[in-house]
């Protein structure tokens, strides 16, 4: 079974990175939220990729009808 785990700051509960073994994505990942990084300027945040993956329902590859909510 797939396996994905979280990690939170213990200050403010923000979740800062994830980490896991998902075969459909390609295996072991980790994963970290680029808004929790404190010294990212804003320029590079903004122009960051950005990955949709709805594990939700296991469609790893295609991005949402929708993405103005994410």
């Amino acid at each position: 079974h797939p396996a994905g785990h979280h990690g939170f700051c213990k200050r403010c509960g923000v979740r800062t990175h994830s980490w896991g073994d998902i075969p459909e994505i390609g295996g072991p990942f980790v994963s970290v939220s680029l808004a929790a990084l404190d010294d990212l300027p804003l320029e590079e945040l903004i122009a960051a990729p950005v990955r949709h993956m709805d594990g939700r329902n296991d469609d790893w590859f295609n991005v949402p009808a929708q993405t103005g909510h994410l």
